[in-house]
């Protein structure tokens, strides 16, 4: 058998062979919902993939977002996708905001014990776990979220008490 010359990314560096095999699993934001009422229109996993084959990465996200989907009840949810999808190498998980704002007077430990256990399952099954913080969505604006400082401290709550492998901050 020939061997294939190794893939190049657009700037001519190269990538490796194998993509890495990533699982977006979440809620609507995850699925692209862009408005209450938009439907999944923006699904995050192409422009992911996107972006780390600009960064010299070859990569295949695969996307699963449940609308409505909170952080207290999604551990069943993710249990059955990754049974039923596969092997990953990682898992990106971006959930809490239906927590959040379903009571959004109430503390968010509740989501961040939650976020816990899912990244403690996905590391249970080999797979490096990481949070993705809440994007700017029209939702956070009229919760009051927004432009409030209250969504970036829930990201930094997310970033240093969920317990995941790493942190993808949609802000920057």
């Amino acid at each position: 058998l020939a061997r294939r010359p190794p893939r190049r990314s657009h700037s001519g560096t190269r990538m490796a062979s194998k993509p890495v095999r990533l699982l977006a699993f979440g809620d609507s934001l995850t699925a692209g919902w862009t408005s209450f009422s938009s439907g999944p229109k923006s699904p995050y996993a192409p422009h992911l993939e996107r972006a780390l084959t600009a960064h010299s990465v070859a990569a295949h996200v695969t996307a699963v977002g449940e609308a409505g989907l909170s952080a207290s009840r999604a551990l069943p949810s993710l249990r059955r996708e990754l049974a039923h999808r596969g092997d990953f190498d990682a898992c990106l998980i971006l959930l809490g905001a239906n927590d959040v704002l379903s009571a959004p007077t109430e503390p968010i430990d509740g989501m961040l014990e939650a976020l816990r256990a899912l990244h403690i399952e996905c590391r249970s099954r080999g797979l490096r776990s990481i949070a993705v913080g809440f994007p700017d969505h029209p939702a956070f604006a009229a919760s009051g979220l927004r432009g409030s400082g209250a969504l970036a401290a829930i990201n930094d709550r997310i970033r240093d008490e969920a317990g995941a492998d790493g942190f993808i901050d949609p802000h920057g």
